[in-house]
């Protein structure tokens, strides 16, 4: 008996849950859906130059921060690149054979320069996105461009992990010859 009970009041509860639940569920769809409406309505009201004006602070903003990731990102690199060298003058100094290790460092440097040439162009072609004609495909060219740009930051990092991994296991063999 007292499990009917008990069943009886949870089905009871469910109920009056979900009775309760779904107008509040309702009300806030059709807030949102107002709110939406009303956005678009001002969308629509805005006018050509204004909606360019916006993207443009967008595109702004977006770049600024790009920028600073990417140039963080670049430093570090060269930073790296620099150090990684350095060791590898001290190894050659004890007789060392580091020829591949300075033509990893030799690459990694051409990868970051053209990283850093591609950065500019995405840069350019993303400010000329809001005058384009066809704004989508002047969006994708330059994400594409940015993304080669990554791909060859990524790839001069790489040289120069591996130039440090060559020149560890020459200096490995260095010591122990001594």
């Amino acid at each position: 008996m007292k499990t009917r009970t008990r069943f009886g009041r949870t089905a009871v509860t469910l109920v009056m849950a979900t009775t309760l639940t779904l107008p509040a569920i309702a009300v806030a769809q059709e807030a949102t859906a107002t709110r939406t409406g009303v956005r678009a309505l001002q969308t629509a009201q805005l006018t050509t130059e204004q909606l360019k004006a916006r993207l443009r602070e967008r595109i702004r903003i977006v770049l600024q921060r790009r920028k600073e990731r990417f140039d963080r990102a670049a430093k570090r690199i060269g930073e790296r690149i620099v150090r990684v060298d350095q060791l590898a003058g001290k190894v050659e100094a004890q007789g060392g054979d580091v020829t591949d290790v300075r033509e990893l460092l030799d690459d990694a440097r051409e990868a970051l320069a053209e990283a850093k040439e591609l950065e500019a162009r995405a840069v350019e072609q993303f400010k000329a996105v809001p005058g384009a004609t066809n704004k989508r495909a002047a969006f994708d060219r330059a994400r594409a461009t940015g993304r080669r740009a990554v791909e060859t930051l990524r790839d001069s990092r790489q040289k120069v992990r591996a130039a440090a991994v060559e020149l560890s296991r020459i200096a490995r063999e260095l010591k122990a010859e001594s």
